[in-house]
């Protein structure tokens, strides 16, 4: 019988998730440091279809952020989502975040393996610059969730979770 676990494993001065058994594996995760200083670690999943950071600064109400793996490289798609979150919700949803009518791409960025670079187009919206790393974690599988300092997020069978006040990982199961 295969043993489930989670983990939050802290490499350097981050988070990474992973659940599984220890295969030996590795998986990528991308980490985000936050202007709060926290760093928000999304693990890159065939699943996620990205990673809503809450903003609420000016007409910027989030931040989408969609991580994906290219030819060994992290590639990381981020959108600014413009205007105001309707009804008594304190932030967007994953639902809400797939048919939002006013959003902008800040950029696409592409980071090697152990690298970091920092997303300092969103200036243009008043925003802090926010780093971003790429690394790679051992010894299990990455479940489509997220960290948040040291709060672990497991999702339900690929469902959205909020995790913490750092985001939310929205996942292709609701």
């Amino acid at each position: 019988m295969t043993k489930i676990f989670a983990l939050l494993v802290g490499i350097s001065a981050g988070a990474a998730l992973l659940c599984g058994e220890d295969s030996g594996k590795t998986s990528p995760v991308a980490v985000l440091t936050l202007p709060n200083g926290q760093e928000f670690s999304i693990a890159v999943t065939p699943s996620l279809t990205g990673a809503l950071v809450p903003v609420g600064k000016g007409n910027v109400v989030a931040l989408r952020v969609v991580p994906r793996m290219d030819r060994g490289d992290l590639v990381v798609a981020v959108s600014a989502l413009l205007g105001e979150v309707k009804g008594d919700s304190d932030g967007v949803t994953c639902a809400q975040a797939k048919n939002w009518s006013r959003q902008e791409v800040v950029g696409t960025y592409r980071i090697g393996q152990g690298e970091s670079l920092v997303l300092s187009d969103l200036d243009r919206y008043a925003l802090s610059a926010m780093p971003v790393r790429f690394i790679t974690v051992s010894g299990g599988i990455v479940c489509p969730g997220c960290a948040c300092g040291v709060i672990c997020c497991l999702p339900n069978a690929g469902q959205c979770l909020g995790c913490g006040n750092c985001g939310t990982c929205c996942n292709t199961g609701g």
